[in-house]
């Protein structure tokens, strides 16, 4: 399971570091790489999944018919700016100009372990995210409420 937040910094060729405890979930190849699929995901973000993680994001969104036309965005948008990423003998994924673009991400980058995936977060984006929404558990604790489901929607926000 994914879960940990931690800072790195996109380095001049657009890399960053993946800490151990997210490689470790992510699938290993046959000739011993590590791969993941990075795409776009909500809230401001991109999202890094392991391979059959992203499968299971896809089958999910492709029950979505296709005549809603919000359906047929969310499909383009999720699989569109979906990339397979294999991480260098230094631990490090390139990512994509038009992804850093779509989030505003420069320089600075938290990563943080959401379940099934890692969440990609330039750090003042981040830093904005948990400033309005820290305090959440506090509240499904005071107001008895369970925790959300599990499995959000792929794309629904894209």
């Amino acid at each position: 399971m994914f879960c940990g937040t931690s800072q790195h910094v996109v380095d001049s060729k657009n890399r960053v570091f993946v800490p151990k405890r997210i490689q470790d979930f992510l699938t290993r190849t046959a000739t011993g790489g590590t791969q993941g699929v990075l795409t776009l995901g909500q809230d401001g973000c991109l999202y890094l999944f392991p391979v059959a993680g992203f499968q299971a994001a896809a089958a999910e969104l492709s029950t979505r018919t296709f005549t809603d036309e919000q359906a047929r965005a969310a499909k383009r948008t999720f699989f569109g700016l979906s990339t397979p990423v294999e991480l260098d003998s230094s631990g490090r994924i390139l990512i994509p100009e038009e992804l850093r673009e779509r989030i505003g991400l420069e320089k600075d980058i938290v990563i943080v372990g959401v379940e099934d995936r890692a969440e990609l977060w330039p750090a003042l984006a981040w830093k904005n995210y948990q400033r309005e929404h820290g305090s959440v558990l506090e509240t499904w604790n005071r107001a008895g409420a369970s925790a959300p489901s599990a499995n959000p929607s792929p794309g629904s926000g894209a």
